[in-house]
């Protein structure tokens, strides 16, 4: 299915900051996923972003906050209206600082 994904018409992004050649100092991947249009949105995709990663070294210096962004505005020209993520603690402030909410009550299950 992943590979399917990454095969399909512009259903994934990534951004990148690039440091020195051949290393990254930031990257944000994400995908749109198919949805079932609903009373509370007739678009036919959700976005989701699956990756943010930042060297240790290039924090603190606005890379995340750039390669979200051009993720989230990628998302919203093709039309997604809800993006979501899970946030670590360092990320949190971030993700609430873009405009992010926790959406309570969803609950996850996961395969023991």
């Amino acid at each position: 299915m992943f590979a399917a994904l990454l095969h399909g018409p512009d259903t994934v992004a990534a951004f990148v900051v690039d440091a020195t050649p051949g290393r990254v100092a930031s990257c944000a991947v994400g995908f749109l996923l198919p949805r079932l249009p609903g009373p509370g949105s007739s678009k036919p995709f959700n976005g989701d972003i699956s990756t943010v990663a930042t060297d240790p070294e290039f924090r603190r210096r606005g890379y995340a906050r750039a390669v979200v962004t051009a993720l989230m505005d990628w998302m919203a020209v093709r039309g997604c209206k809800r993006i979501s993520l899970s946030a670590s603690p360092e990320g949190e402030p971030l993700y609430t600082s873009l405009g992010f909410v926790y959406d309570e009550p969803r609950m996850t299950w996961r395969v023991q």
